[in-house]
């Protein structure tokens, strides 16, 4: 792979991005540039169109950087860069995270508080899922119409937890499922998705 230096002004993000960039994403990874430096470069097209990395692109125009490192694709057909473009994007979905693995690592790091900022965007993105979910059942049950479906879900500010025993390739495939639900119907999240597949199903 050859990786060129290149002006933040020559790379030009693509319009047509289908993903949609939080400012925690991009918080993220500034942070991570600033604690580690760039381990992966920005893929742009021959015509300088970003392919993969437009969240890298963003961080490194909020940390004020003139100088980018760049790959050029330049043996990919087009076809071969639409699709890229957007499984770059989808892959990383395909994969959830075991908490216990997870809470380990995190535990293994230590006491270096110059990570703490990165382990608090972390947490804060995960907290930001976890309260958008808790945001659209309040909505849901506002705005249902059947008091004994209220008093059944428990009243606003109230939730149901709901588990079940699988396994862990089950798990994959269900939690793969909902995102792919997720993001072909512009869901905010996977709750959301499940709701929609359920009144499908009614």
């Amino acid at each position: 792979m050859q990786i060129k230096d290149t002006k933040i002004t020559d790379v030009k993000p693509y319009t047509g991005n289908p993903r949609v960039i939080s400012e925690t994403a991009v918080n993220s990874v500034a942070e991570s540039i600033r604690q580690f430096g760039w381990q992966q470069p920005i893929v742009v097209d021959k015509n300088d169109f970003i392919v993969a990395g437009h969240t890298r692109f963003l961080a490194a125009r909020q940390l004020g950087l003139d100088i980018v490192p760049v790959h050029k694709a330049k043996d990919l057909t087009d076809d071969q860069i639409r699709a890229y473009r957007v499984l770059d994007n989808k892959l990383n979905e395909l994969s959830v995270w075991d908490d216990e693995l997870l809470a380990a690592e995190i535990e293994a790091i230590g006491d270096d508080t110059s990570l703490e900022t990165l382990l608090d965007l972390f947490k804060e993105e995960t907290q930001s899922q976890a309260n958008s979910d808790l945001s659209f059942l309040d909505d849901t049950i506002r705005s249902g119409s059947d008091v004994q479906e209220k008093q059944i879900i428990g009243g606003v500010g109230d939730y149901v937890t709901m588990s079940f025993v699988m396994s862990p390739i089950d798990r994959d495939m269900c939690l793969s499922a909902l995102r792919s639900i997720q993001n072909q119907e512009g869901l905010e999240n996977t709750t959301q998705a499940l709701i929609k597949l359920l009144k499908e199903v009614k």
